[in-house]
């Protein structure tokens, strides 16, 4: 067996333009050598039979690259055991469905483009692809609307590996932002202090979501961490928490914020747990 899928329907599929393109934008082998373009993906067009979001079509473009850089390191192990994906976690029970032109065919012609016998190379069966998706989905990050406003309408969605292994709290230590001047590099800032030794921690879901109510936040993450948020200050606000417990955290923060964040997560309090604020209030006092 060649390896190789009989034509599609041009409704379905472009897979010799999807050729042509990759070729074009240096993700074949050519001799012992990849061109890897700095503008990259932005005319491959993605197969399908409806049309797809923007951050569906990065998301496999991402698949693509990550795919290409594999290929071409050409080590000889697992995908998944490779530099690009061996520091992502997948989230497997994420509620993303199987598509059969976004998880199987599109990423059976991108194989096949860059020298894959998908029939004859089990290590890139179905399931490594579909596991390499759910490692990109579940570390990619992009920006707001503020922010693409920023760059005049332009979105980024990217994936860094050494930012995907740094963990979530929904009060982190850190804060991080687009390199605008050089397109898609992460700045990330300490907040505070930082004693040796403790651990550093980003918001998946920005500052804005952090001052939203527990159940809110826990939907939003729910995508990462496949249930309740575990850090710190989600334990102390679960339902079952206790007024000691709540308290204790809450003023161990409070008493090492800046005015200016002490006032604003006041605010939150007030907005978001009404019940302990007042004796929240009289504790600091």
């Amino acid at each position: 067996m060649s390896g190789m899928l009989p034509p599609t329907d041009s409704q379905c599929s472009r897979p010799r333009m999807l050729q042509r393109q990759i070729l074009q934008h240096g993700l074949c082998k050519r001799g012992q050598k990849v061109i890897s373009p700095s503008h990259m993906w932005q005319d491959i067009q993605v197969p399908c039979t409806e049309r797809l979001s923007f951050f569906r079509q990065t998301q496999n473009l991402l698949l693509l690259r990550c795919l290409a850089v594999i290929i071409q390191a050409d080590t000889g192990s697992h995908p998944l055991a490779s530099p690009v994906a061996s520091t992502l976690t997948a989230n497997l029970a994420g509620s993303d469905d199987w598509r059969y032109h976004d998880d199987i065919i599109y990423p059976i012609h991108m194989l096949q483009t860059l020298g894959i016998d998908v029939f004859a190379d089990l290590r890139y069966d179905t399931w490594v692809i579909r596991t390499m998706y759910t490692q990109i989905l579940n570390n990619v990050n992009g920006e707001d609307e503020e922010e693409e406003e920023e760059r005049n309408g332009v979105s980024t969605i990217s994936l860094h590996r050494l930012y995907s292994m740094i963990n979530h709290s929904c009060h982190p230590n850190l804060e991080w932002t687009y390199q605008h001047d050089r397109s898609s590099s992460v700045v990330i800032r300490a907040k505070q202090d930082i004693k040796m030794g403790e651990e550093l921690f980003i918001s998946y879901i920005g500052e804005e979501g952090t001052f939203q109510p527990f159940a809110e936040k826990q939907r939003r993450l729910n995508p990462w961490v496949g249930a309740n948020c575990g850090c710190a200050r989600c334990k102390a606000e679960r339902p079952e928490a206790d007024d000691a417990e709540f308290s204790e955290y809450w003023l161990g923060y409070l008493a090492a914020c800046s005015a200016e964040d002490r006032a604003r997560n006041a605010l939150l309090l007030a907005a978001t747990d009404e019940r302990w604020t007042s004796r929240l209030v009289d504790n600091m006092d």
